[in-house]
């Protein structure tokens, strides 16, 4: 039995790959773990051997990062380079997530919010729809987290691993208006549909 669980560990090693490809094709190979998305610096940075200091990559040199699961991947927007968790992709389209914390200050008091942008691309990589929100209480970011689950049954309903996970969490966070998909944004597992 051990010997069972112990191939199954190594199997499964070897296919959860971690790297990063830069644009120009060069793999990177990182240490687990040791992979951070800094979207306020626009790059990633990482550890590599015995390296004891961090190494970085701007998002312009990125092409996208495999890590825990997750695919970071960057897309020109607007002649600006910008990164994005991506949630799920078919041969058409990509669903792609980053989210921010902000603080504000009213009255004295500060209040931390999530900001997410979430964004459909088309195959040409160019911008389908594009959504900007927050987890506060407020009847527009509520209106625009109805449209974010919209969203991705529409494109996606053919994806039954999709559905599954948004399905998971619905209903999850009956505090707030639709906060259900929130909980789908903020563990941005990437889905291949193809």
């Amino acid at each position: 039995m051990k010997t069972i669980l112990l191939l199954f560990l190594f199997s499964f090693a070897a296919f959860s790959q971690e790297y990063i490809q830069k644009n120009d094709g060069t793999k990177i190979q990182f240490i687990k773990g040791t992979l951070r998305v800094e979207p306020v610096n626009k790059r990633l940075t990482y550890k590599v051997g015995n390296e004891k200091k961090a190494l970085k990559i701007k998002y312009k040199d990125l092409d996208h990062a495999s890590f825990e699961g997750f695919l970071f991947k960057t897309f020109q927007v607007s002649n600006i380079r910008k990164g994005y968790y991506l949630l799920a992709e078919d041969s058409q389209k990509t669903l792609a997530v980053i989210s921010r914390k902000r603080t504000s200050n009213s009255g004295g008091f500060d209040s931390v919010h999530t900001r997410y942008e979430m964004v459909l691309f088309g195959k040409d990589k160019k911008i389908i729809e594009e959504l900007s929100f927050t987890d506060n209480k407020s009847e527009k970011n509520a209106q625009f987290r109805t449209r974010a689950k919209a969203i991705i049954k529409d494109n996606f309903s053919s994806c039954p691993k999709v559905m599954e996970r948004l399905y998971a969490v619905n209903e999850t966070n009956k505090k707030l208006e639709n906060g259900d998909v929130l909980n789908f944004l903020n563990k941005p597992i990437y889905i291949s549909c193809n």
